[in-house]
């Protein structure tokens, strides 16, 4: 069974400012509360998927009602029938960025029956980062009423002959949305697919090219915990369910964009750690040795972590719990971009933790090894 089942997809109609529409991943900016100030400013009394997203910014304040908010604008949306059917399931999307030009992917579903963010479970879509658990609980009480879904999920395929987005675009027809976004986030173009049974074929063969050499061929690129709340979600409805209805439920699938790992416009860039309330003996641990750097509002200082991305990761967040069991004010933010690290960390105080990068085609293999 392939992994990619392709469900109806709802897009905003025509008559929508899909630039005030579109927002950043709610996962994003955490630190920076000037940010979603902003976004609020911009899409105040307009259509918006900001106010349909939990900005995990706002996870400690007022929780309870932002959450009713949120799914009362969702059911509002549906009574107002600002949306449009996209039956086929796929469309094909053309990215640019200010850092990145014609990255390309395509918006579907993913079965959540083929995911896993177990390493043990060895599953065919599978997390790149550990799951931290104590995350997914919130999320559930965010998503369990939504009427809506609006991930941020990005699964990456080992396709290094790039047979599946080229097939997708080879079978594309009308232009849906031409957008630039807000909050300087570029451009994005989407395109109908008609022909979706032709990129599922070119899904099935790269998956068994993949299965042939030993490996998988779907990771979790970006918003695992995302898809780890969908999975506990679904995982909770299943056993209320007869089969038929477990074919094609809802909640069994979860909308993601898949991305050739191999497309140029694609940069491997780490996620930092920033660590606020950490005392001076915080770098006591990390010292004498080399690898890693570690940000202060002092400056930075060299410390021991492996060279390899996934094992800093993992040295990197088990030094980080271990440290703050039992310490009142230690938390831990998870940050894109080494500017933003370098900017928080002169604003909080906070210590940082700079990630190495991980290259392209060992990043499966690495992968399949946790």
């Amino acid at each position: 069974m392939n992994c990619i089942r392709p469900m109806p997809i709802l897009i905003p109609k025509k008559n929508v400012d899909l630039k005030r529409w579109a927002v950043v991943a709610c996962d994003q900016f955490t630190s920076e509360p000037s940010y979603w100030a902003t976004v609020a400013r911009l899409t105040d009394g307009a259509y918006s998927a900001a106010h349909l997203i939990f900005p995990e910014r706002y996870l400690s304040e007022n929780v309870e009602e932002r959450i009713s908010s949120i799914n009362a604008a969702m059911d509002k949306y549906l009574a107002k029938k600002i949306f449009r059917e996209i039956p086929e399931g796929m469309i094909a999307i053309k990215r640019d960025t200010p850092f990145n030009i014609g990255r390309r992917g395509l918006v579907t579903s993913v079965d959540l029956e083929c995911y896993s963010y177990r390493p043990e479970d060895k599953a065919e879509i599978r997390a790149t980062e550990k799951t931290i658990l104590d995350r997914i609980p919130p999320r559930v009480k965010i998503r369990e009423k939504a009427s809506l879904e609006l991930p941020h999920i990005m699964v990456l395929i080992d396709d290094p002959h790039d047979t599946v987005i080229t097939t997708a675009f080879a079978n594309t027809g009308k232009l849906l949305y031409d957008t630039e976004l807000n909050m300087n986030g570029g451009n994005v173009l989407g395109y109908s697919v008609n022909n979706p049974d032709a990129v599922l074929r070119a899904l099935d063969k790269m998956a068994e090219r993949a299965e042939a050499k030993g490996g998988f061929a779907f990771a979790v690129g970006d918003g695992n915990h995302s898809l780890a709340t969908a999975k506990t979600i679904w995982e909770k409805l299943k056993p209320a369910l007869s089969d038929k209805e477990r074919e094609n439920h809802p909640a069994r699938f979860a909308l993601a964009e898949i991305v050739n790992i191999y497309d140029p416009a694609i940069r491997f860039e780490p996620i930092h750690r920033v660590v606020f309330g950490a005392g001076a003996d915080f770098l006591d641990g990390l010292k004498g040795g080399t690898g890693g750097i570690a940000l202060t509002a002092d400056g930075e200082t060299v410390i021991a972590l492996p060279k390899d991305a996934a094992e800093a990761v993992d040295y990197a967040d088990n030094y980080i719990r271990k440290y703050s069991e039992g310490k009142a004010g230690v938390s831990v933010d998870y940050i894109h971009g080494a500017d933003s690290l370098r900017e928080i960390v002169r604003a909080s105080g906070a210590v940082g933790i700079s990630m190495p990068n991980m290259d392209k085609p060992s990043f499966f293999s690495l992968v399949a090894s946790r």
